[in-house]
């Protein structure tokens, strides 16, 4: 029996649940008792591999740690940091791109190395030992201590004469000296763990290029002192084009290899388990679920199993990096905040068009207008795939299928079904799957001109995708004009933010 004292649940209504697909955009912290509580890559092995390495390091040591953009490195480094505090290393992390502005990098890791340290008396002369350093930094050395601005003359030679010009530059050796006496002091200090100060940098690779260049400097000369690794994360690739946009067109990867000791690749990991999580943290399957009532459908309900079942092996076999996946569930999102009650997806024409503007946004938008034909689509989209033969037999026959059924949707879609057309891409496929030369070959892929097995699959997953009691609803020009529509952000109802 009801409790007639409890308050209802109300029934969930299309605004609410449009309301409930939020948008994350930062970085979730780590959890406090276990910074690898959601490695859902597997790199903790890899972290604790580059601890167990530093950890009798008394020398300076400077680490690159290549990986590509998107590639995690953040979410990585801010555990590792975590991982290395409970372990007693002295560590700081800083993203070097908040502070590409600041007049020299010298500063905000200064500031940081300063306040990861609990010695008082060390922190105290660090901070003695900085400022007249940070001072020559800040006014300009010569201007600071002659009163004079250089680029006033032509002449030079009458001011090389001037003895504060020698003064300035002996002065500006002697406080760099100063500052790494007291940088040495501060991190045999923190070694009495028996552990080395850890100084990890992130972002490098975006930061303007003089502002990187002279943060490698810095770390080189500045901060290479015993007791002091320094871990520089960064995309190598986009460092050297930096590199190359001050010097001009020289070897930039040596040039790079002076700054570094040791070079670490973040490894590849399995995007599978990442894809999965995402969907669930922007609540997608909560709002399919609850969708279905509300449509008295489970139409929705099995749209997104067959997205959510297929999505996470497509995007890994497209090799997306993580930050291209959020991007493709963040429009997959807002897809979901437009859809009506009444409205499909026909999940593989969705996946098709969310992983085409992703990667060739002209391609997507020639195709939508007719410009562009569906073979011509399939054969740039069925080049992105790597290895569809991926060992497994479950997930090899998935993704062969999925496909095909992208393929088959990519036709069926540019048709009218009220209009008869001799260049019909389904009927060219019916033509190649009998055996027959297609009469228009130009619309179909290259593998459906020339394998008429591979046509009879494609024609095989040709069907109607949804029925409406007994009414088949087809797959046609008005089912890519409406995902369109929703993908592009253009269909929103009047009562969409009720």
């Amino acid at each position: 029996m009801s409790d007639p004292n409890k308050t209802p649940t109300p029934a969930p209504n299309l605004a609410a649940l449009r309301r409930s697909l939020t948008v994350p955009t930062t970085e979730p912290e780590p959890c406090a008792d276990d910074p690898w509580a959601d490695d859902l890559l597997n790199r903790s092995s890899l972290a604790q591999n580059i601890t167990n390495f530093i950890r009798p390091q008394r020398e300076p040591l400077v680490i690159s740690l290549h990986g590509s953009w998107g590639s995690g490195k953040t979410f990585f480094l801010r555990r590792w940091v975590q991982a290395l505090e409970g372990d007693g290393f002295p560590t700081f992390y800083y993203n070097a791109w908040e502070d590409d502005y600041a007049p020299a990098p010298l500063i905000p890791i200064l500031t940081k190395l300063e306040a990861a340290t609990k010695d008082l008396p060390a922190r105290r002369r660090l901070r003695k030992a900085a400022l007249p350093f940070l001072l020559d930094l800040t006014t300009g050395v010569l201007q600071a201590k002659t009163g004079v601005d250089l680029r006033q003359f032509g002449d030079l030679a009458s001011l090389i004469k001037d003895d504060a010009v020698f003064a300035a530059y002996r002065s500006e050796r002697s406080h760099r000296t100063q500052l790494r006496a007291a940088l040495a002091s501060l991190a045999k200090s923190a070694s009495k763990s028996g552990r080395p100060t850890v100084c990890i940098i992130d972002e490098l690779d975006r930061c303007r290029p003089t502002f990187a260049i002279e943060l490698l400097e810095t770390t080189k000369h500045v901060f290479s002192v015993n007791g002091l690794v320094f871990v520089l994360a960064m995309n190598r690739t986009e460092l050297a084009h930096s590199v190359r946009s001050v010097y001009g067109n020289i070897d930039a990867d040596t040039y790079l290899q002076r700054f570094f000791d040791v070079h670490l690749d973040l490894p590849a990991a399995d995007t599978v388990p990442y894809s999965n999580e995402l969907l669930a943290r922007f609540g997608l399957d909560t709002f399919f679920e609850n969708l279905t009532p509300l449509a008295k459908s489970a139409v929705h309900r099995t749209d997104y199993r067959v997205l959510a079942d297929f999505l996470p092996l497509f995007w890994r076999q497209l090799r997306l990096s993580l930050r291209e996946i959020h991007h493709s569930v963040t429009s997959l999102s807002l897809v979901c905040r437009n859809l009506q009650v009444d409205h499909f997806l026909y999940p593989p024409l969705l996946v098709a068009l969310l992983a085409i503007r992703l990667r060739d946004a002209d391609l997507y938008h020639g195709f939508v207008s007719g410009d562009i034909s569906p073979g011509a689509v399939y054969d740039r989209l069925d080049s992105w795939v790597h290895d569809p033969d991926i060992g497994d037999v479950f997930s090899s026959d998935k993704l062969s299928r999925g496909l095909h059924s992208i393929e088959a949707s990519l036709y069926a879609v540019t048709r009218d079904v009220h209009i008869e057309r001799e260049d019909d891409a389904l009927t060219q496929v019916a033509q190649v799957a009998k055996g027959e030369q297609p009469s228009h070959p130009d619309v179909l892929s290259t593998k459906a001109r020339a394998d008429s097995s591979h046509a009879k699959s494609v024609l095989s997953m040709v069907a109607a995708h949804h029925h409406i009691g007994y009414r088949p609803v087809p797959l046609d020009r008005s089912a890519l004009t409406h995902l369109a529509n929703l993908i592009d952000f253009v269909a929103v109802s009047d009562d969409a933010h009720k």
